[in-house]
């Protein structure tokens, strides 16, 4: 086959293999895990590309509960949202995209580095189809890793362009592609570094009687790239070095602003970190040798055994020194290995920021082409040595180990399908992973089986009791419940883990509201407001307490300042609306309920309250639409039917208002006003009977309750 249309098919092979294992994604949904945070829930996100997101993207302080400063990223799922909206299938595809692209300019970066083909193929395959980058392929919040390999191998071309014909421009090019890269995330700041090892290997920058690869296919030619003396080498190095420092030192105020930085008394020590990070090298070789049982999280350990500690480090120590020994002979062993330790290094665990695993699968991206490369020219070098009878024999077993990593690859991305089968997946081939029970908690939650997620979180604190989060998430399972005490308890704990959590402070101050605690849930709201001033929940739910405490002023206020955070919250609106009413201002009320209507048309409380207005004003008409729309939002709504049955009984309907009070007595029969009024319904029916019924009923209910006793006594009146 001529070298050209080789050039055409392994990629075209490349892309067909890659798309037959991750097609399945395009149905695939988005995960409660990072996805949230990245996409669904993201209010800056969800706008699409924007003026107001690119200048949020770009600034280090404003990313809320982000772990680290990557404005690219954020761009890039703003287009996706832009494009796709909000189709999950769509920005899981366009993942598979750039993965593809990837392997591709692999491929092509180490063909003319080093003129071998089908070994940079065989790298290229491996990168493309290994289950350990199933994550970074299947997760959409993983998009960062992604684009941050593309600007990591487009540095790589644009520095093999500079080292052929050095000069400021080609440099230039260099600094630029690594610059984007670093806006899509810090994973680069090992680049330069790798930059200099390759200058050693396949490069030639720098010669000590490395063996370095042929060019030509025919071995005819040695690679064309300008030698340099280390000094040069290095010289080239600190530009590119420096702007990887300062994105580091970026990420370090982002994380630092966002209360992101892993700290406190229940962070793992630095002792602890050093011993998780040396195991941790020797667990990703092992699952680059054998990628079975791979999770979504690792939960970080307690404490590292001292053998697991001094085996990986005689492991690393044992490769670290074959690699510099071999380092003339076979080269691509010290570039292979230490691209993969330097690689990892910015993940290792040293310097934690948000929910922080043992390590992680989608971690191993990038490093391990390291190992890759050392598999592609190692194993011809092992079992060849210039037999020929062997290659047909490797070659078909290369063949044969790609096909049995895309079967396994194939396999695990279906676990990705959906929250519940991603989480049970990870319990399944973890052991105490309180996340991943946490997590699926959540999914039962959102399924409405409370008693199935109270299950999940109480294992999650069984295995970890000082998690804060499942505490949190068992007091609003309470307080769905109606079990207030419970719930005052459980977040009691989360605060007392975490006082720093904005969220377990709002859902605090809820709880004591709906207790009638309302001096207390305003210390509560005031705290969530005081760590996140951006937190517009907090304030609306502080306005409402202010107006049931009668400080109208201020209620309007704190949901005008929610507003402003957050222009299209109908809560805000609905809030300021209820304010106004208590106010006596009907007619700016009217116009909030209106506007929480046009954000949020499934509301149906502020069809109520403005039908109310409405009915206020001796407007039957539009009371009884607003009344209806309410109905058909809240089927089972006493509170709609109980007025809607007014406005129809006001407006002379009596056969539907009554219909209507029966349903309202359905939905709520311990309410007295409902059976007075459904009886005086009935007093313009002219069935006395049914009136009476009606009247008693109520007074059972409550004893004395003036209305139904004077309607009653009337009645009695009427009998001849």
């Amino acid at each position: 086959m001529k070298l050209s249309h080789t050039i055409i098919l392994i990629p075209v092979a490349l892309a067909v293999a890659t798309i037959a294992i991750y097609w399945q994604v395009h149905e695939f949904e988005f995960i409660s895990f990072d996805d949230n945070l990245y996409v669904t829930e993201n209010k800056q996100v969800l706008k699409g590309l924007t003026i107001e997101g690119l200048i949020w993207a770009f600034h280090p302080d404003k990313t809320g509960e982000q772990t680290y400063w990557h404005p690219f990223t954020w761009l890039s799922h703003m287009t996706d949202i832009t494009i796709f909206g909000e189709n999950p299938g769509a920005h899981h595809l366009m993942n598979v995209a750039i993965h593809i692209l990837n392997a591709l300019l692999l491929f092509f970066t180490l063909h003319l580095m080093t003129g071998a083909i089908w070994k940079s193929a065989f790298v290229a395959a491996l990168f493309a189809l290994h289950p350990i980058n199933v994550d970074s392929v299947a997760w959409i919040a993983e998009r960062k890793n992604l684009l941050s390999t593309t600007f990591w191998m487009l540095t790589l071309l644009a520095y093999i362009r500079y080292s052929r014909k050095p000069g400021v421009p080609g440099y230039l090019l260099v600094i630029l592609c690594l610059f984007l890269g670093l806006l899509a995330k810090p994973m680069l700041v090992t680049l330069p570094c790798a930059l200099l090892l390759l200058d050693f290997w396949p490069l030639g920058r720098v010669r000590i009687g490395q063996r370095l690869p042929l060019i030509s296919p025919t071995g005819s030619a040695t690679p064309s790239f300008q030698n340099a003396g280390v000094t040069r080498l290095l010289a080239e190095k600190l530009p590119l070095l420096t702007l990887a420092l300062f994105s580091i030192a970026i990420s370090l105020f982002s994380l630092q602003t966002a209360n992101n930085l892993t700290s406190g008394p229940f962070a793992p020590s630095v002792l602890l970190r050093i011993e998780n990070a040396m195991v941790s090298y020797a667990v990703y070789l092992w699952k680059l040798a054998w990628p079975l049982n791979l999770g979504i999280y690792y939960p970080y350990p307690a404490s590292v055994p001292l053998w697991k500690t001094a085996s990986a480090a005689l492991l690393i120590g044992v490769l670290s020194g074959t690699a510099v020994f071999h380092a003339r002979k076979n080269p691509y062993l010290a570039v292979g290995w230490f691209w993969f330790l330097g690689a990892l290094l910015p993940v290792s665990g040293l310097i934690q920021g948000g929910l922080w695993p043992a390590l992680a699968d989608r971690w191993a991206y990038v490093p391990a082409i390291g190992i890759f490369i050392i598999a592609a020219w190692g194993l011809p070098d092992l079992f060849l040595n210039g037999r020929r009878v062997a290659k047909p024999i490797l070659s078909a077993c290369a063949i044969a180990l790609l096909f049995i990593l895309s079967i396994l690859s194939f396999h695990q991305t279906g676990h990705w399908q959906n929250n519940r089968s991603l989480y049970q997946h990870a319990i399944a081939v973890t052991s105490g992973n309180y996340v991943a029970h946490n997590n699926l908690g959540l999914v039962y939650q959102t399924e409405k089986n409370l008693e199935a997620a109270m299950a999940e979180y109480k294992k999650a604190l069984e295995i970890n009791p000082v998690y804060a989060l499942a505490f949190y998430n068992l007091g609003v399972v309470m307080k769905s419940k109606g079990s207030y005490e419970e719930a005052f308890q459980y977040l009691a704990r989360a605060l007392q883990l975490n006082p720093n959590d904005a969220k377990a402070h709002d859902m605090m101050g809820r709880v004591l509201h709906e207790t009638g605690r309302n001096e207390e849930a305003i210390r509560y709201f005031a705290q969530a407001i005081a760590i996140a001033p951006d937190h517009e929940k907090a304030r609306n739910n502080l306005s409402a307490v202010l107006t049931a405490m009668g400080r109208y002023d201020e209620a309007i206020w704190q949901a005008r300042e929610a507003l402003r955070i957050d222009p299209e919250y109908a809560d805000a609106h609905f809030n300021i609306g209820t304010a106004l009413v208590r106010k006596q201002n009907t007619e700016q009320a009217a116009h909030h309920f209106q506007k929480a209507i046009d954000l949020k048309p499934g509301m149906a409380q502020a069809h109520i309250s403005l039908a109310n207005i409405y009915y206020g004003r001796g407007d039957m008409a539009k009371a009884v639409v607003h009344y209806q729309k309410a109905i058909q939002i809240e089927p089972g709504s006493a509170e709609a039917h109980a007025n809607l049955a007014n406005a129809l009984r006001a407006s002379g309907r009596m056969d539907e208002a009554i219909d209507h009070y029966l349903k309202a007595v359905a939905a709520a029969p311990d309410l007295p006003e409902t059976h007075n009024n459904l009886g005086v319904a009935y007093v313009f029916k002219g069935e006395i009977d049914k009136a009476a019924a009606c009247f008693q009923k109520a007074l059972e209910l409550r004893p004395g309750y003036e209305n139904a006793a004077n309607n009653l006594r009337r009645l009695d009146e009427l009998q001849p």
